[in-house]
Order: structure tokens, then sequence, then C-alpha cells
């Protein structure tokens, strides 16, 4: 045993980790993905259900979107799992994108990464899987990627629409004093055949102060009405009239932009720069550098109250970077180093003087 010390690190390390996810079986807890976290944007009249969907006075639906369009129609494919079995209006779907909350976490992406291929079902890439998933719940990881915002919300949206219905059904039931089997629900509107009759709007209010149900039934695909059909993207109409806002149209209270300047070459570093150019122009508030690191290049920041006053300042500041020992490196050399590579004679054996 030549490196006896990197080996007992390696075999601690194995061991302090497979210790942490024994611990971490014993003392998890499913989180409550139905539950009302803190933080929900629930205006004057609207009311949340759970920690995916409200209803306002009107009967607009909003369902919390929990991944980011990507052009994908995430921002409608997730509300309709909430709008399906909900049985709301169609007409009256609406989506805001959620906050950072770990009962948004996407269990899907990290469970997809496991070295087992997709159409293996066998115990060991089934636990695999099941262990993972549960780790990006304990660690709330909230992304986007993979085609996994669909797969990951299935189960959980659905439900989160199956128990507002639910907590609607209730409510109607406990006001008209019938039976909660006998209330109807079919877009939007709740009926008795008594002809008692309300909109989820007029029942919001009460049905969302009801507890959250839990272990409900979902459809079966046979009797589904929007999933599997084409529908109107909800992200569309916003996108054309201009009255989307995106993170470019963030606005708040002394809010500063910056515009930065990166050396074009990874590696290389800052020489010197300019600002008495831009020093004295309006709105510009500072102009300082930053180092190379080793994940990042260095670069040239100007801050200013307004984006575009950043990004003049940051054009002109005449900035001189040294390239370092990338600045030779062009396709040209990296096509070169790779025919070395290549065409290299493959060793046989290690060499046993040296540490692999």
């Amino acid at each position: 045993m030549r490196n006896p010390l990197r080996r007992r690190l390696l075999i601690a390390s194995g061991l302090a980790g497979g210790a942490f996810v024994v611990g971490g079986w014993l003392f998890y807890r499913e989180p409550d993905r139905l539950g009302r976290p803190e933080g929900r944007p629930v205006s004057s009249g609207e009311h949340a259900f759970n920690g995916w969907l409200k209803i306002d006075s009107a009967g607009i639906v909003t369902v919390f979107v929990p991944r980011q369009e990507m052009g994908q129609g995430i921002s409608t494919m997730l509300p309709l799992l909430v709008a399906e079995e909900l049985d709301c209006d169609p007409a009256k779907l609406a989506f805001e994108q959620a906050p950072v909350d770990p009962v948004y976490a996407n269990g899907t992406i990290l469970a997809d990464a496991t070295p087992f291929r997709p159409d293996d079902h066998g115990w060991l890439a089934r636990l695999a899987r099941h262990t993972q998933y549960r780790f990006a719940e304990l660690l709330g990881i909230q992304a986007t990627g993979g085609s996994t915002s669909t797969r990951d919300a299935w189960l959980v949206m659905r439900h989160a629409g199956a128990a507002a219905r639910a907590m609607l059904v209730a409510g109607a039931a406990a006001r008209w004093g019938v039976p909660e089997s006998e209330v109807e629900v079919a877009r939007g509107i709740l009926w008795h055949r008594t002809g008692k009759r309300a909109g989820f709007g007029d029942l919001a209010a009460d049905a969302a102060a009801r507890p959250v149900p839990k272990d409900l039934a979902l459809k079966n695909p046979d009797r589904f009405g929007l999933l599997g059909k084409p529908q109107p993207r909800l992200d569309i109409p916003a996108k054309s009239d201009g009255s989307a806002r995106f993170g470019c149209d963030v606005r708040l209270p002394g809010m500063l932009y910056a515009a930065i300047a990166h050396c074009p070459v990874f590696g290389g570093a800052l020489v010197s720069f300019d600002a008495s150019k831009v020093n004295s122009d309006p709105g510009i508030r500072a102009v300082f550098g930053l180092p190379a690191t080793s994940t990042t290049a260095a670069s040239v920041v100007a801050v200013a109250d307004g984006w575009w006053q950043a990004k003049k300042a940051a054009d002109a500041l005449a900035v001189t970077w040294d390239d370092g020992n990338n600045g030779l490196v062009s396709s040209d050399t990296i096509r070169s180093a790779l025919r070395v590579t290549t065409e290299s004679p493959v060793p046989t054996e290690l060499d046993p003087q040296v540490e692999h």
C-alpha cells in the first residue's frame, strides 16, 4: 500500500457518506407539498388554497409555476395539471412565477442524474433514484432542465388541484346543507340538483379556510377534459401586447444597474482602464475592476442609475487587457494539440514509479 494516508481518507469519506445517507433516511420527514408556505404572493380578494394555487373573488384561478419558461410551454402545461383536477374554466386560468421555497423542489432532475439507463427498473436503480429524489427535496432544489418539469409536477400539481376542488365542494355543501357527494363541479361552477349554483369566486374565501385534504383520488386519464388536447398558451397574450414582465423589467426602490466588460481571454488580467472618461457622466455611481479567479475572468464594472448608462460607460473605459498564456490559443492550436494526442502511442502498462 504505497499511499496509505490517501486510501484511509477515501475509506473514511465513504463511511462518512454512508453514515450521512443512513442518518438522513432515519431522520427524514417527507415535506408537506400541499401546505401553505410563507411568502405566497396573495393580494386583496385572493385566497390561497395551498402552495400551488389561489382563487380570487372573480373566479380567476392563478397557478404558481415553479419552473422557468424557456419556450417549452411550461407556463401553460403546469397550470393545466391543476386545472384538470380542479375542473375550473380554462378561460379563467392564469399563472404566476412561484417564489423560492423548498415545497417547489424538483426531485426528478436529481433522480435522473443517477448512472442507470432509463429502462433499468431493477431494485438498485429504483433505490438510487428514490434516494436522489428525496435528497433533492431535502435540499429544496428548485431547478428547470432535463425535460423534468412536467414529469416532476405530474402528481403534486394534480393533487393540489384535487385538494382545492374538494375544499370548494365542502364549502358549497356546508353552505347549502347538502351532502358533499351531491355537489357537482364543471368549468368553475358548483351546483346541486335542487338548483343551487355558485362559482369558484363566490366560495373561495370560505373554502380556502378549510383544512387541506390528503390522499385524494385523481382522475383516470380517460376522464381528462384538458390534458392531451390542444390548449392556447397562457403566456402568449402578455408577450404579444407588451405587458409581460421579464427580469429586465424589475424596478425596485434604490435599484442600480451594472454593466460588465470581461477580459476576452480566460485567465487574462486587467492592466488598466480610464474611469475619467465616464466619472462625470450623469447617473454614473461607480467604476471598478475585478481580478480573475479560478472560475471567472478579469473584468471592469460600471454601476449607474440605468442599464443603458452603465452599458455606455463600460464601453467607453478604454480597457487594456493582458491576455496571458491563453492569448495564443486558437482553433488551430487546439486542433494541433488534439492531433498530437490522438496520434501518440497508448502505453500498454502504467509506470510503477508514477503515482496514479
